[in-house]
């Protein structure tokens, strides 16, 4: 059989080359929400580094320079589709008030990827949603003693050095306000997968307020990978001879085999 029709040209494997390069994070980032289940912390970053990129290719900067004028007409498309999502995104606050649960980050990401005006608005979105749902007690300045335990040197020392004017402060202003902490890669201990949550375990005295909607918001997956394999799985127990299992064996049934799966992995 004559195959040489079949085999492609250079400038098809080209093509071929440059869509794979397309690709490739759309594939990393699926393996990431599917295989780490990364939590809605990710979700923002995840969603406007995948609109850099298409925008890259659409307009062929960076490292896109000299695609091929079809995958940029192709990717355009793509750009409806991933501003309909984000559209989505944009009519709930919770994606934007857990980006900047992040200290590495803060606010300094929705700065960069908006303009001007909108970048106001969806800080102050965040900031009154924070206030709103963390509400602040107001601590008045008075002349109380020196507390039980503490020493009348120490005492007189901190009256002297810490400004009382931050007690009328909240800390979800001081902590959005403030510089994001530093962070370098040469160092073995920012590479922690759960650097976050090592952070605001150290710092959540500094921030009561924004360590309650750490709490909150942090755990909270960033798709329904988890409840999906569920589904699957409850399927493949639930079978044909199965109809009249009744609710609490199902339950049980389902929770061995789970237990057994993560046994088996280790």
């Amino acid at each position: 059989m004559d195959v040489q029709a079949l085999q492609l040209a250079d400038d098809e494997w080209s093509t071929l080359q440059q869509i794979q390069k397309v690709l490739q994070p759309f594939w990393d980032h699926t393996n990431t929400v599917s295989n780490g289940c990364p939590t809605i912390v990710d979700s923002l970053p995840i969603y406007w580094n995948l609109d850099d990129l298409l925008n890259d290719v659409k307009l062929a900067e960076g490292s896109f320079e000299g695609v091929d004028e079809d995958i940029r007409h192709a990717v355009e498309g793509a750009i409806k589709k991933m501003n309909k999502f984000a559209k989505k995104m944009d009519d709930n606050i919770l994606y934007y008030v857990a980006a900047v649960l992040d200290p590495r980050i803060k606010t300094s990401f929705i700065k960069a990827q908006m303009n001007g005006p909108d970048t106001e608005l969806v800080i102050g979105q965040v900031r009154d949603f924070l206030k709103k749902e963390y509400l602040f007690d107001l601590v008045l300045p008075c002349n109380t003693g020196r507390p039980a335990g503490m020493s009348e040197a120490m005492w007189r020392t901190l009256k002297k050095v810490q400004p009382a004017q931050q007690m009328l402060i909240s800390d979800v202003d001081r902590y959005l306000d403030s510089k994001p902490v530093n962070w370098s890669q040469s160092l073995i201990e920012n590479g922690d997968p759960e650097w976050v949550l090592k952070w605001w375990k150290a710092n959540a005295f500094d921030f009561p307020l924004m360590a309650q909607a750490v709490r909150d918001y942090l755990p909270v997956p960033s798709a329904e990978v988890g409840v999906e394999r569920v589904f699957s799985g409850a399927r493949d127990v639930l079978g044909l001879r199965r109809q009249s299992m009744n609710a609490e064996t199902m339950r049980w049934l389902v929770l061995l085999k789970g237990e057994y799966d993560n046994t088996r992995q280790l």
